[in-house]
């Protein structure tokens, strides 16, 4: 209901400011598909923006439904006026060095829990994909000055997973903090997992762990002109800032 709404205050106060000639909402790759498995269940080598999230719901992945509700809506309201219009950023997993250190955003944790022992045991084997916040904020510039610019951008550099945040982690700091250094069977993880971690429920686990996923970032490239920066040095100068602020401490 947030999400709605407050999609729906700006972009009526948009329609209703003649000097509005664009819009770009931040969305997310949320809003392009819900789960790992959802690749293998619509047959396909890649998620593209022409993939909208279905599976997600208000019992399973809120926070990826609320993402879909909300960037459908503005859609729909674009569609509905001629005043503007509009451009999608769908970014993944955004990385990197923080304005605020002490942030409290999914990729903080997870990489905080790469460091900080939460995960030694080992991390789920989850694939995802991962772009430098830097590049994320690039991409917002771009679709708002070029005048091509039209539709939706998956803004991703790479497809990656934990284990292997963890490896390019471990290559820069070596062993002066607890990484995890293999992954967890899928078994034990749905057995424990939502023990250790509530937004980690069976379901997320049967849908995720062990499926690969591929994000399509080509549009990104050809019509915005992003030049992707490395993602293993976006995760190094996160950590470093982790480092500095006292987040995480060496063993």
């Amino acid at each position: 209901e947030p999400a709605l709404i407050g999609t729906r205050n700006v972009l009526t106060q948009a329609t209703h400011t003649a000097s509005v000639a664009r819009v770009v909402i931040t969305s997310s790759s949320a809003a392009i598909y819900g789960d790992n498995i959802d690749l293998q269940r619509a047959n396909l080598s890649q998620f593209t923006e022409a993939d909208w999230n279905t599976s997600s719901s208000l019992d399973h992945q809120p926070y990826a439904y609320s993402k879909t509700m909300a960037e459908r809506e503005a859609w729909k309201i674009a569609c509905e006026q001629d005043r503007w219009d509009l451009v999608s950023i769908n970014p993944s997993l955004a990385v990197g060095p923080s304005i605020n250190p002490f942030a409290t955003s999914q990729s903080f944790s997870v990489v905080q829990q790469l460091g900080d022992g939460t995960m030694q045991m080992g991390t789920l084997s989850y694939q995802f994909g991962a772009v430098d916040v830097r590049d994320i904020a690039e991409a917002h510039l771009k679709a708002g000055f070029s005048q091509t610019a039209q539709g939706r951008y998956i803004i991703s550099a790479c497809n990656t997973s934990l284990l292997e945040f963890s490896e390019s982690l471990k290559r820069h700091f070596g062993d002066a903090y607890p990484f995890p250094k293999s992954t967890v069977p899928k078994l034990l993880a749905w057995a424990v997992g939502p023990l250790a971690d509530e937004s980690t429920t069976r379901l997320f686990i049967g849908r995720n762990i062990d499926y690969p996923l591929r994000l399509d970032a080509q549009k990104s490239i050809t019509e915005l002109g992003l030049n992707y920066r490395p993602v293993d040095i976006a995760i190094v100068d996160m950590f470093q800032q982790m480092i500095e602020n006292g987040i995480v401490q060496s063993v």
